[in-house]
């Protein structure tokens, strides 16, 4: 369940992006290389700006989260995860103040940052890769898998391909609902996103009390 919501999370913020905020992913980062050789090739400096702000951020993400997850949880155990998801809330908050009338650039690099720390800090689910900005990966895992399964009848390959198929139904969930609410709401529809990291916080937080009791009886 943790993964499909960060998924949905992942697939509302590409939409509302995408939408929104100068057509960049700020999930998927070969699609921003490509937009950013675009706009070098024809010399569209928003696009430029854009697409550079939203790598930029994601490389810096992915930095920051490598150089201080672990330490952070040897405080605590998983304690970096829910400061990460407080860290989400807050600025997806933010961000739904922000005037439409201001640069791109300013919720791009926001929400990119935020995504890349959370790609480099939930990666495995039941013993499975998982990433949770983007769908490729999901895709080959689903489809390959499904052979596998029909080749073996192994029912751990079908659970498999079952489970990231569930991650590629929350991502177009969630890209669809901020399309469609940012027709509305405009830069305020941000905050589905909000109410939806909420519940994962509360959810994940609520579960690691429960490992924790379990594991001192």
């Amino acid at each position: 369940w943790l993964f499909c919501m960060l998924m949905l999370i992942a697939g509302f913020w590409g939409g509302f992006t995408y939408s929104l905020r100068g057509r960049v992913f700020v999930n998927a980062q070969t699609g921003n290389l490509v937009f950013l050789s675009l706009g070098i090739a024809s010399w569209d400096t928003a696009l430029i700006k854009n697409a550079l702000a939203t790598f930029l951020a994601y490389f810096l993400g992915i930095i920051t989260a490598e150089l201080i997850s672990k330490e952070i949880n040897k405080v605590s155990f998983l304690i970096w995860e829910r400061i990460l998801l407080f860290f989400s809330l807050i600025v997806t908050i933010c961000l739904g103040f922000i005037p439409e009338t201001a640069p791109f650039e300013f919720t791009n690099f926001s929400i990119a940052f935020t995504a890349a720390m959370q790609f480099n800090t939930f990666e495995r689910a039941h013993g499975m890769g998982m990433a949770t900005p983007f769908c490729t990966n999901h895709v080959k895992q689903a489809s390959a898998n499904l052979i596998r399964f029909l080749k073996t009848r192994d029912s751990n390959k079908l659970r498999i391909s079952l489970s990231h198929l569930s991650m590629i139904l929350s991502f177009v969930t969630g890209a669809t609902l901020s399309i469609f609410l940012g027709k509305i709401f405009l830069g305020k529809a941000i905050w589905l996103s909000s109410f939806f990291i909420l519940i994962t916080l509360y959810f994940f937080s609520k579960s690691l009390k429960t490992y924790k009791i379990k594991k001192v009886k």
